[in-house]
């Protein structure tokens, strides 16, 4: 691993054919998706971004979700699930914008067959579908209305053939329609003049039109909030409301409606109220705060919403009136945001928003009320072993391994931030830490968590403690650092703290400090920036992250502590360093650049000390590399990236995609695995940590697919199984490599390196842009070892210029650029 070159493996003359290789060498490796394990999943309603449930609905059938999510108990579903027969089933595709992310269903509405979702999306299923479409529950397929909405529905209800909608649309295919319009089964119709703003319910009762939401007029006519079309005009439904509506049922003959709202006719009512023989009465006592779903009967009446109390009692959100006093639930919702809906299913109260947990029970925006009144799982009873959040560190403790991050929920309980796996289930190690955990690092019988936590483990600890597995108690580090810890390292005796902190146990030591067992000591003046990594090479202690300065050296974002000073490894790179590795004979930098001292790096770039040299890694990575790992002689890289950076290489080269996870190897060039680690939503995923732990690569970040299985931000790849490396077609370059040209471009000289790990005959040729060979520069055997020759071009035309070192097996080829 002393030098790495891109292989291009065929002349410049049969690039066509390349190009094809590369294609099906796409297909194969896609194929090994298989080697991606499952069950890195979570229970409930998941999303990498965020989750919520919007609407539930119950059917003879079993009940239809829809919100924002990708995955429910594992299963992957975009945005809309149906429960049946215990067992959570996907409608096709889903409801996605066009570029396959998922979109937002904000509510349902079952008429006969056919079940109505409106929100805001672009397709449902493979039918184009603008913020509404049907999903017949016999037939199981997706169709569609005509029509382009101009912002989102909210709402939806059926009368015979008729369709009506509301939301926040002022026009469908550019014709206006103030915010309500009808489908007749022809065509889009405008409904009497519509209202002036943002519609949340459309609701039919006796012939009449019920409509509440954010609005003043109806058709010109004065209203709050609250409107009734008659059948013959508009009517401010009640006098309104000085606030939103959100919903409006009806029991018996009364009227019952809840929102954000404080009065109804100018009265005070707050979020709820009952029109009942034309005047509003409220209940005994009232919710707290916003009112978003109301069901069920006068003798089973609930209301979900955003209260934390109705009266004296606490609530999260939910509460039953069982016709002269209210009930709430024995046991509350955890991480509790808002309750959205509400449905009454197998005798039961079913309830979607945006929540995590219930007492140690993960559960993830959708929770079953049992006949007891205690919150618990609805779903699956599966073993979950992903989480539920960002996983920014693993750390290997023989057959188990110790995980942090800023995750609310891992496996199937509501264990935050820092938890073991212990070869069965998750642990859990005393009270939390209040903030995110960023690395890990075990010490024998000790296990070092830094972060940007405060509290650990029931003790005061300010962003790094000890947990002691042999009295299985939490001490600090004293004083601990003044902010957070990004990157721990063990050297000796010392253990070495990286990150934003300006001092520790309040001394000052900028950026980065060492802890002796007993105190906290500065390296010299420490950096000017943040510390992102470190790693130990040859007795001294290599720093990457952001910054131009290490103690009263010129060092960019990547310097040494030999133990006294501070040294600049030449003019370091461009950008941050995020991710440090080391091999028998270099430093490996991971990050967010361009360039190095010697030129194009490419986010992953090589320093050589012995003769303080960069190599680069092919064409690096487009985008940030996060993590490195160096195992059986490969090295792994993990980040934001998608593919090689092959920006400029050759027109019409197809890249292989790599998505965030790529080893380079015995090929000497950057492999996918399968399909990669990606999101589900179309924002970035990021890959933040990779260890080894047996015959398993184990993957850390924020996303939601490894190899198009669900993974919950730990994937899992089976590493007894060979990565598909295409030897028939690339050759094996294990035994020689060449390195860039120096300088280049060149006028008219320039210096060509190689290395030959073995004797043997070899060929270096140089070719015009059109194929032709232009010069022969060696042609006969060579020891091993490397070897370097001047090339004299100045015979030859300004231009690009191909060189291509072979042996009887193999080929590797570059570009240069002579400018005359």
């Amino acid at each position: 691993m002393k030098s790495r070159v891109y292989i291009y493996t065929i002349k410049l003359c049969a690039i066509a054919f390349f190009s094809i290789l590369i294609t099906n060498n796409i297909k194969a490796q896609h194929a090994d998706d298989e080697f991606w394990s499952s069950g890195f999943t979570v229970p409930g309603v998941f999303s990498s971004t965020y989750a919520y449930v919007d609407d539930l609905v119950e059917t003879p059938y079993g009940v239809f979700i829809t919100g924002y999510f990708s995955s429910i108990d594992g299963v992957a579903a975009n945005s809309i699930a149906f429960w049946n027969n215990g067992t959570w089933e996907a409608l096709g595709e889903g409801l996605r914008y066009e570029d396959t992310s998922p979109a937002e269903g904000y509510a349902l509405h079952l008429d006969g067959e056919n079940l109505y979702v409106v929100g805001e999306f672009e397709t449902a299923g493979d039918e184009p579908a603008s913020n509404i479409a049907i999903w017949n529950i016999v037939d199981e397929e997706w169709t569609s209305l005509p029509g382009n909405f101009s912002n989102q529905i909210n709402t939806v209800v059926t009368v015979g053939s008729n369709v009506y909608v509301g939301g926040d649309f002022t026009s469908i295919d550019e014709a206006s329609y103030n915010h309500i319009a009808v489908w007749d089964g022809e065509g889009w119709n405008s409904f009497q003049g519509g209202v002036n703003g943002e519609v949340n319910v459309l609701k039919r009762n006796g012939g009449q039109l019920y409509v509440g939401g954010d609005f003043t007029a109806a058709n010109e006519v004065p209203v709050s909030n609250l409107a009734i079309w008659t059948g013959s005009e508009w009517n401010n439904f009640g006098g309104g409301s000085d606030g939103d509506i959100y919903d409006i049922h009806f029991v018996g003959d009364s009227v019952i409606v809840g929102g954000s709202f404080s009065q109804l006719n100018g009265i005070d009512f707050n979020y709820l109220g009952i029109w009942t023989d034309e005047a509003w009465s409220s209940f005994p006592v009232e919710p707290n705060n916003t009112v978003y779903d109301i069901e069920g009967t006068a003798s089973e009446l609930v209301i979900a919403g955003y209260f934390t109390q109705i009266g004296i009692l606490e609530t999260s959100g939910f509460a039953i009136w069982n016709g002269s006093s209210w009930d709430i639930p024995a046991n509350e919702l955890n991480t509790f945001e808002s309750l959205y809906s509400a449905t009454n299913f197998d005798g039961n109260w079913i309830v979607g928003g945006y929540f995590n947990s219930v007492d140690e029970l993960l559960l993830n925006n959708i929770a079953s009320l049992t006949n007891d009144l205690n919150w618990e799982r609805f779903g699956t009873q599966e073993t979950f072993k992903g989480v539920s959040g960002n996983l920014q560190s693993i750390e290997q403790d023989g057959a188990d391994y110790y995980v942090g991050g800023s995750f609310t929920g891992i496996g199937s309980s509501s264990i935050s931030r820092f938890a073991k796996w212990n070869g069965s289930t998750w642990e859990s190690f005393g009270e939390e830490p209040n903030g995110t955990v960023n690395d890990i690092l075990v010490d024998g019988d000790l296990v070092y968590v830094a972060g940007s936590f405060t509290s650990i483990g029931g003790i005061e600890a300010n962003r790094i403690a000890v947990w002691n597995k042999s009295t299985e108690q939490w001490s600090a580090l004293k004083e601990g650092t003044s902010s957070s810890i990004l990157t721990l390292l063990k050297v000796g005796n010392n253990i070495y703290a990286g990150g934003n902190f300006n001092d520790a146990d309040g001394s000052e030591v900028n950026k980065i400090a060492v802890w002796d067992g007993e105190n906290w000591n500065s390296l010299g003046n420490g950096v000017n920036g943040s510390v992102r990594a470190m790693v130990e090479f040859d007795g001294k202690l290599f720093v990457g992250g952001s910054f131009n300065e290490a103690g009263l050296v010129i060092a960019s974002h990547i310097a040494s502590w030999n133990g006294s000073v501070w040294e600049n490894l030449g003019d370091g790179v461009d950008g941050s360093v995020y991710a440090l590795a080391t091999t028998d004979s270099s430093v490996i930098i991971g990050g967010e650049f361009e360039h190095s001292a010697d030129g194009e790096a490419s986010n992953i770039v090589e320093w050589v000390p012995g003769n303080g040299k960069w190599n680069t890694f092919g064409k690096g990575l487009d985008d940030r590399v996060q993590a490195l790992h160096i195992y059986d002689d490969k090295l792994y890289a993990g980040g934001e990236f998608t593919k090689e950076n092959f920006k400029g290489v050759i027109i019409g080269l197809k890249v292989p995609p790599l998505n965030g996870i790529s080893v380079w190897g015995d090929s000497l060039k950057w492999e996918p695995f399968g399909s990669g680690i990606k999101r589900a939503s179309t924002t970035t995923s990021h890959v933040y940590d990779i260890e080894t732990i047996g015959d398993e690569l184990f993957v850390g970040g924020r996303f939601d697919l490894a190899g198009g299985k669900i993974s919950s931000g730990i994937a899992v790849w089976d590493l007894t199984e060979t990565l598909v490396s295409n030897e028939d077609e690339y050759g094996d370059f294990k035994r020689i490599s060449l390195n860039q040209n120096y300088p280049n471009p060149f006028n008219p000289s320039t210096n060509i390196s190689f290395e030959l790990r073995e004797t043997g005959l070899v060929t270096l040729s140089v070719f015009n842009i059109l194929g032709q060979e232009v010069a022969v520069l060696v042609n006969g055997k060579l020891t091993s070892g490397t070897h370097t020759l001047i090339f004299n071009a100045s015979h030859l035309p300004s231009g690009v210029y191909i060189y291509q070192l072979n042996t009887p097996s193999k080929s590797i080829s570059r570009k240069m650029l002579l400018i005359k």
